[in-house]
């Protein structure tokens, strides 16, 4: 590391400069978070007001998001160690991170907001399959939902298998990326363009199919199934109406994702594209690189945290699920409409 980055770190990262105090908003945020996942996943469990499918698609976006709020713990809690139990000397040492140590420190916190990105485009699949193809009265088809599931870990796995093999040979190990002491937790930088706007695809069509079942459920069909009590089409536009907000958030998030990616965060891997020295750009706004490195990591917790609210409020409350049969009676009820969520 040489003096002029060895200067910069020590200056962004000075106990509670405006980049540390974003580093703890970031840790509180992450705790929340993961708290409201946590409770999200074993309400889901518990409830079981949602049907089979569902509630296991649901489960493994809860699991998505508790696994990047401890990837954020995590990033928060190293950085937040060494800032205040270093001493100012030692910083570059500290924070001198290969890209094997800036890969490790991410890693968690990536693969949660892969399955966050995958989760909402399988809840679309889900609620397309289950209005058209689903019948009165039949079984419910689990191995839909278990299958959905397996492909979510598949895919997340494979994902992270990719993005290491891609560190690996696109940069050097031994060298320190993004300007030592600076290590985005980036989902589309780095020549991974490609990959958002196969999420961006994905996530339009997840829209579109709920375009789809909202014009379904408010045809004069559906309609006059609902007037006979239908127990399969109150399920369905229960919670399709339910789950709809997730699949907007979803989109919110990827949107959001890359926008400081390529806004803010793109400068950065022009340097190594362009094989440019660093300094000249950390020289001329060190403390805005930094900060919005951290404030793309906060998405993942703000997410969590509306996804929580959003899914919880459909849920009866905390201690009296025992005595709450299904959703569908306390969302219609004879000639009336009552709002549940």
């Amino acid at each position: 590391m040489n003096a002029t980055s060895c200067a910069i770190v020590q200056d962004v990262y000075r106990p509670f400069s405006s980049v540390v105090v974003v580093l703890i908003a970031e840790g509180l945020l992450g705790f929340l978070a993961l708290l409201a996942s946590l409770v999200m996943t074993i309400m889901l469990y518990a409830t079981r007001v949602f049907k089979f499918n569902c509630r296991i698609v649901l489960i493994c976006l809860a699991l998505g998001a508790v696994t990047a709020n401890i990837g954020v713990l995590l990033r928060s809690a190293f950085f937040s160690y060494v800032v205040f139990t270093q001493l100012p000397t030692k910083l570059c040492s500290w924070l001198m991170l290969g890209n094997r140590e800036c890969f490790t420190l991410n890693n968690t916190y990536l693969t949660g907001c892969l399955v966050l990105l995958i989760s909402p485009v399988l809840l679309s699949i889900e609620r397309l399959f289950d209005t058209f193809f689903a019948s009165e009265g039949a079984k419910p088809k689990k191995f839909v939902g278990i299958s959905m599931a397996m492909f979510a870990a598949f895919l997340t796995v494979g994902a992270s298998i990719f993005n290491t093999l891609w560190t690996v040979s696109h940069r050097s190990l031994g060298s320190a990326p993004y300007a030592d002491g600076l290590c985005p937790a980036d989902l589309f930088t780095g020549g991974k363009q490609s990959i958002f706007y196969v999420f961006l695809l994905f996530h339009f069509c997840s829209l579109l199919i709920f375009v789809v079942l909202w014009l379904h459920n408010n045809s004069n069909m559906v309609q006059k199934h609902i007037a006979m009590a239908s127990s399969h089409f109150l399920d369905n536009v229960v919670e399709t109406e339910m789950t709809f907000p997730v699949v907007v958030l979803g989109s919110i998030f990827l949107i959001g994702h890359f926008i400081i990616d390529y806004g803010h965060l793109k400068k950065i891997d022009e340097v190594f594209t362009t094989q440019t020295h660093i300094d000249v750009h950390l020289r001329d706004d060190p403390t805005s690189i930094f900060m919005w490195s951290e404030l793309q990591v906060c998405l993942a917790p703000v997410f969590s945290l509306l996804i929580s609210r959003t899914v919880l409020r459909c849920l009866p409350p905390v201690f009296s699920w025992r005595n709450t049969e299904s959703v569908v009676p306390q969302r219609f009820s004879s000639g009336s409409t009552i709002e549940k969520c």
